[in-house]
């Protein structure tokens, strides 16, 4: 049974790895590599491979690349009984990323989900579950549905910001209810604070900080908490394009099993940690980690 309700985009990932260190304007010899993608879908295969039963709605094609991300996200654990195959092609992530595994430029084709529609939400959707997570590639009026059939059926609300571009834009929320929780990094809290004060529209923020942690921030009238980060040898790195979408998941799962807001986060920081030593967005032995890690440590792993 689904504890969990994922609402976002899904793609195919095309990777391209560079060998050595990027020339630019000239061919790169590396490595290329097709895997499914798309915040929320990254989102959801964490956390059914964390444990937790999880349900997506998202949006694809019926062409080769949907049905490849369908079936592949079923093969993981996840429950796509509800994802809506009637878009024109499905959403594509192309990214080239330098030796060390960073990101060094991506392009997005997201038409998909940006032409997404509240009636590509089946209200059984959100039938007996506690959470619904929400990314923002989604445009608001699905954004305002949903987070309005989340109240409706009790569960704690989510938001994932995606982009600094996309946060901006969450600022069209201020007449919805708030969401209990929103979890943007620096630039995209700046990006939306610039256009209204991020607790108009949740509760909650948790603020990521890279290398430097995570900050729960309550309330505007609540001292913050620092959560410090999982440090990870830069040898190490394999690869950083999931380590957000990881790190929600991670503090989703713990929030699950009933960990404090904190102890959650810092566990997301586990997994995010986990994550980048694969070459693989989503890593495929998360069950391995069970343990909850103690938000006032820092620690390596």
């Amino acid at each position: 049974m689904a504890e969990v309700l994922v609402i976002g985009g899904s793609a195919i990932d095309l990777k391209a790895t560079s060998g050595a260190a990027l020339i630019a304007e000239t061919s790169n010899p590396g490595t290329v590599s097709a895997t499914p993608g798309g915040v929320g879908r990254n989102i959801a295969e964490n956390l059914a491979r964390l444990g937790t039963g999880v349900r997506l709605v998202t949006r694809i094609g019926a062409d080769a690349f949907g049905r490849f991300v369908l079936a592949e996200t079923a093969r993981a654990g996840v429950e796509v009984t509800h994802v809506q195959a009637d878009a024109e092609r499905t959403a594509t992530y192309v990214a080239t990323l330098d030796q060390d595994g960073s990101l060094f430029v991506a392009v997005s084709d997201f038409a998909a989900i940006d032409t997404m529609t509240p009636d590509h939400l089946p209200a059984g959707a959100f039938e007996g579950v506690a959470h619904v997570v929400l990314d923002a590639n989604l445009p608001i009026p699905v954004l305002t549905a949903a987070i309005s059939a989340g109240h409706e059926v009790g569960a704690m609300v989510t938001l994932e910001p995606v982009s600094v571009a996309k946060a901006a834009r969450l600022a069209a929320l201020d007449s919805a209810e708030p969401v209990h929780l929103i979890t943007p990094n620096e630039d995209e809290y700046a990006a939306l604070a610039a256009c209204l004060d991020p607790h108009r529209i949740a509760t909650w923020v948790c603020l990521r900080r890279g290398a430097a942690g995570s900050r729960v921030i309550y309330g505007p009238d609540t001292d913050p908490v620092d959560i410090p980060a999982v440090r990870v040898p830069p040898d190490q790195v394999r690869d950083v394009t999931g380590a957000g979408d990881a790190a929600t998941a991670g503090l989703i799962h713990a929030l699950v099993r009933g960990e404090s807001l904190e102890e959650a986060v810092a566990f997301g920081h586990q997994v995010a940690a986990h994550t980048v030593r694969s070459d693989l967005t989503v890593a495929a032995d998360l069950a391995d980690l069970t343990r909850i890690a103690d938000p006032t440590t820092e620690e390596d792993v």
